[in-house]
């Protein structure tokens, strides 16, 4: 990385609108919420918008698509990178795990539904990318899913402290503490 080089922004946003296998919880307003972030963030902030993702990802395209961004040969510890989310999404009872519902989560077992922490994980751990902002638009984002998974990113990221300029993320839910869209009650 040479010095004069700028600090790269990249932007990628995906919301998950569809659910295959339970149209109930589709929410076609969610398409909008991320065509106006994705306005937002590469028009006014100036970042380039990635679509490895575009809508209605599966849990494993959400996670394997970030992570390969993630790991690209050209991504620098000093890009920054935003991303953002906009799903179903619940807090277990029992475990009390943010978990996302991806297009694929089977709404008779949402306990085996995307864990955040997990989602986090992939992205940070044995990655260049330092510098992240994970934007959460789903239920309970900011109710529980925020504080454990900043607390995980802690965890993951501790052994950065030796490396010059990096160490930087920040989790934030798109909704407040009081606010939240309920999952048909199947959903957990």
């Amino acid at each position: 990385m040479d010095r004069d080089d700028p600090v790269r922004r990249f932007l990628i946003a995906t919301a998950v609108a569809h659910y295959a296998k339970a149209p109930r919880w589709d929410r076609a307003g969610l398409v909008h919420a991320r065509e106006r972030i994705i306005e937002l963030f590469t028009g006014t902030l100036g970042y380039t918008h990635v679509d490895d993702l575009g809508l209605d990802p599966t849990r494993e395209q959400l996670t394997s698509r970030l992570r390969a961004f993630c790991r690209a040969p050209d991504r620098r510890p000093d890009d920054v990178l935003a991303v953002y989310v906009a799903a179903h999404g619940e807090v277990l009872e029992g475990s009390e795990d943010h978990v996302l519902l991806t297009a694929d989560t089977d709404p008779d077992d949402v306990a085996d539904a995307l864990p955040t922490v997990e989602l986090a994980r992939r992205m940070l751990l044995d990655t260049p990318v330092r510098r992240l902002l994970l934007m959460l638009d789903t239920c309970y984002s900011g109710q529980g899913g925020s504080e454990l998974t900043a607390a995980a990113l802690t965890r993951m990221t501790r052994h950065w402290a030796g490396e010059a300029g990096t160490g930087r993320h920040h989790l934030r839910p798109a909704r407040g503490t009081g606010e939240r869209r309920r999952v048909p009650p199947t959903a957990g």
